[in-house]
């Protein structure tokens, strides 16, 4: 066993799956309602994951005020230097994709000239209808999908790695709060 490595805590373990379950929520939500004919369903499903994908976004800006609020358990010791940048880079991106996802899912919504309900509440047009706007905000939304995809795929099998191979805590300290 290496070295023990101190657990997170409550707060961002709740947040982490939080918004892991609501990613997945929105991307089976985003797989279903792409393949749907025209329907009343297919509409409502699109309107349910702008809903969560706003909540996502939320949730993700008062994680990052957690995340740098808190100390956070750092790198195992004789951690290779080339895994721990790896490590960074996966994390800096999957803050970046948590809050891209959502920004362009707003933009491509307002620019196409549909709105956002949020929990009952219109949420502000800063944009209005831009079909160059629109287009582009597609483009990226589908671009950060994809990334997402292959970033979280990879966070797991670090996290499965560093339980199962190096026989490290990190992937305990996800669920056990220090």
């Amino acid at each position: 066993m290496t070295k023990e490595r101190r657990s997170y805590n409550l707060v961002a373990i709740i947040m982490h799956w939080g918004i892991a379950v609501l990613f997945i929520y929105l991307f089976y939500l985003a797989l279903t309602m792409t393949t749907m004919d025209n329907s009343d369903q297919k509409w409502q499903m699109y309107d349910e994951h702008k809903e969560f994908g706003i909540l996502v976004g939320i949730l993700v800006m008062f994680r990052l005020v957690w995340k740098f609020s808190t100390s956070a358990p750092g790198y195992p010791e004789g951690h290779a230097k080339w895994k721990e940048r790896l490590a960074r880079f996966t994390h800096v991106f999957l803050y970046v994709i948590m809050i891209m996802l959502p920004l362009s899912g707003y933009m491509m919504s307002m620019s196409g000239g549909h709105g956002i309900v949020f929990f009952g509440a219109n949420i502000i047009d800063i944009i209005g209808e831009n079909e160059v706007i629109s287009d582009l905000a597609h483009s990226i939304h589908s671009w950060f999908e994809k990334l997402t995809y292959a970033l979280v795929g990879l966070h797991v099998l670090a996290a499965l790695y560093h339980h199962f191979i190096v026989k490290s805590n990190v992937l305990k300290g996800m669920f056990y709060p220090n």
